[in-house]
């Protein structure tokens, strides 16, 4: 199954994906990153900030962008 490396960014903060996860296909990686924003989005909201600008960037296995996702999107 190939790897996909989920990054985030929110401005002022940055964490970069050196593990990855396996995932069937770009769908697939879809979903993670989806799931992911919402534990992310989650998160903020018990903190009480949400910043507007936070994104999920998914690479490929050859660490070639495929999709982003805006938090407040994944939020909907």
């Amino acid at each position: 199954m190939p790897l996909f490396y989920f990054n985030v960014d929110g401005g002022t903060y940055h964490w970069t994906d050196v593990v990855g996860k396996s995932c069937s296909d770009v769908g697939a990686a879809r979903a993670e990153a989806r799931r992911i924003a919402g534990e992310m989005v989650a998160s903020c909201l018990l903190a009480g900030r949400m910043p507007d600008d936070a994104t999920i960037e998914v690479e490929d296995q050859n660490l070639r962008p495929v999709l982003e996702m805006k938090l407040r999107h994944a939020a909907c």
